[in-house]
């Protein structure tokens, strides 16, 4: 199963420990992994999205070109499908267990 994450070079998700000034709707009007997965035990699980359309959904055109010019990347993962708990919103996957694929910029969708 392919998986996308936006993330910076050191593997640290989008949402990680800063905030963007970001243009039009916040991204933080959609659900937090609580919400969506409950008290999961999270283990080694980072978030992510189960298709290019489900990103769309998050982050807007200039949305995606503000996160590019602070360096995050859209990366794609192959993972065991076991390995994904799968949302509405969201999806969180096995990181060390997936195999990287490829690295765009958000751009680029």
């Amino acid at each position: 199963m392919i998986v996308y994450r936006l993330e910076d070079k050191f593997g640290t998700g989008v949402f990680q420990g800063r905030w963007f000034a970001l243009p039009g709707p916040p991204p933080g009007r959609h659900p937090t992994p609580v919400d969506e997965f409950g008290d999961t035990d999270w283990g080694s699980r980072h978030c992510g999205f189960k298709s290019i359309h489900q990103l769309r959904r998050w982050f807007n055109k200039a949305q995606r070109e503000v996160i590019t010019t602070h360096g995050i990347r859209l990366r794609s993962y192959e993972c065991d499908p076991a390995d994904v708990l799968i949302g509405k919103f969201q999806i969180m996957f096995t990181k060390k267990s997936a195999v990287k694929v490829d690295c765009l910029s958000p751009n680029a969708i």
